[in-house]
């Protein structure tokens, strides 16, 4: 198993690991500080919502300080979780995915290349450009014909 599968892995684990704490926080904090029984269920329902930033449904109604500190926590969580997760497991994934499926490739770094890598340094771009060209394309020419 490669390194990008085991980092998905992972994090697949781990998202499930912290859903399931958020979830169990959320039934202990309801039950001690808002003084309202939640089932398992339920909770795990309103931490996936939460974190997944697509709503709660019927139960939305907070009155302790501390159970709005960790909905508000949640939902923070749930909007950095995205960023994190592409840059950090998807990117690197769908990296080794193309170096797999494109044997003869070539990764080019370019450091201090931000997200407009054609702007940031366009002339390290044509550089590795005609390089590919005059390597990869070029031999695949067919050659002029004389004139006759």
């Amino acid at each position: 198993m490669n390194r990008s599968t085991r980092r998905l892995l992972a994090l697949a684990v781990g998202l499930v690991a912290f859903i399931i704490l958020t979830a169990l926080l959320y039934q202990i904090g309801m039950l001690k500080l808002e003084g309202q029984h939640r089932s398992f269920w339920r909770s795990l329902e309103w931490a996936t919502e939460t974190i997944s930033t697509t709503g709660y449904g019927s139960d939305n109604q907070w009155s302790h300080p501390m159970m709005v500190i960790l909905v508000v926590l949640m939902q923070f969580a749930g909007i950095l979780l995205v960023p994190v997760i592409v840059s950090a497991f998807l990117v690197p994934f769908m990296e080794e995915r193309f170096e797999q499926l494109l044997p003869n490739h070539r990764t080019v770094i370019l450091p201090g290349a931000g997200h407009f890598v054609q702007e940031d340094s366009p002339d390290e771009i044509a550089r590795a450009l005609r390089t590919w060209w005059d390597d990869c394309v070029a031999p695949l020419e067919p050659e002029p014909r004389a004139a006759a």
